[in-house]
């Protein structure tokens, strides 16, 4: 095959075992639908492929419960040597579409969940679990499996509906389908049971995990730094007390922030200084940034040091 354009794919997104007197609730699949969206957006760009897809939702047929979801939009394939497409290239990863045996599904299956089964290969390729049940997965593959919000989001859409209608769907299967076949002209794509719920609960937490172990660590120090106290407390488990800098416009907040000068701590813990909204502190401030592989950043503040403190509230009566 050659290098192609996909312009229009159609998956089926078919909710199995539904009393067709009861039915669902349209509005109870609107999330499912939304969360879909998300998971081919999030896949395509842990790909590396960018480019807009549109989700467009209409009946499978009449009468029946089957959503079918008609991707637009034009890929191009800008790899070399990769004859597929990059929406098709998605949904292959995603199990929804073409050839799915070293997808999503089959790794979860393989490890029961537990992505950070894995070994890297010599080849760049990656291996999840060990035995006849081992699935190797190429770089692209693996970053989109390690991804926790692709995780998070795959969850919501494989097994979300058999938790929401409690025992109304007893399977949930997305797949490829021929537009220019009859009904049955299907490709390959993935089945969901309850028996499935639990790995993916499994999966969706070991991928943040993972996430959170692995990160990039930037401290640096601001030395002279006045705030003026806006609320905390000392008092069980230490939050941290929230500050503002600056005036006006310029003006900032830092909130859930530590006080490890032990001196001056130690005279809030005893009452001696009760900190006020008119209250001034010159300190030695301490910012650590987490910059997550998934590009998350979580920020942290510590004062290290009062080098001064002017007391205002107890005047102004503003004790907070």
């Amino acid at each position: 095959m050659g290098r192609f354009v996909l312009e229009k794919c159609e998956v089926v997104y078919r909710l199995e075992g539904v009393d067709p007197d009861e039915g669902v609730n349209v509005y109870d699949l609107v999330p499912y639908l939304e969360q879909f969206d998300d998971l081919v957006r999030e896949t395509l760009k842990q790909s590396g492929y960018s480019g807009d897809v549109s989700v467009k939702i209409r009946p499978f047929k009449e009468g029946s419960f089957i959503t079918e979801f008609v991707i637009n939009g034009r890929f191009i394939d800008l790899l070399s040597g990769n004859q597929a497409t990059a929406i098709a290239n998605a949904l292959g990863i995603l199990g929804f579409f073409g050839v799915t045996s070293k997808s999503i599904p089959r790794v979860v299956k393989s490890v029961r969940g537990k992505i950070n089964d894995f070994r890297k290969n010599e080849d760049g390729t990656f291996t999840y679990g060990s035995g006849t049940e081992s699935v190797t997965v190429d770089e692209t593959t693996h970053r989109v499996i390690q991804s926790p919000k692709v995780a998070n989001l795959y969850g919501h859409v494989a097994v979300g509906p058999l938790r929401k209608f409690d025992g109304a769907v007893q399977r949930v299967d997305i797949y490829g389908r021929d537009k220019d076949a009859d009904d049955d002209g299907l490709s390959d794509g993935a089945s969901f049971t309850a028996d499935d719920s639990k790995n993916y609960s499994i999966y969706a937490n070991d991928a943040e995990l993972a996430a959170e172990a692995d990160f990039t660590e930037n401290i640096f120090v601001n030395h002279g730094v006045w705030l003026r106290p806006l609320s905390g407390s000392y008092g069980g488990e230490e939050k941290g007390y929230t500050f503002s800098f600056g005036e006006g416009d310029s003006s900032a907040k830092y909130s859930h922030v530590a006080i490890d000068d032990d001196a001056f701590r130690k005279r809030l813990e005893t009452g001696d200084i009760r900190l006020n909204a008119s209250d001034l502190m010159c300190v030695d401030l301490e910012i650590t940034q987490r910059v997550r592989r998934d590009g998350k950043t979580k920020t942290s503040y510590r004062i290290i040091h009062v080098t001064d403190y002017k007391s205002f509230g107890r005047q102004a009566k503003l004790d907070i």
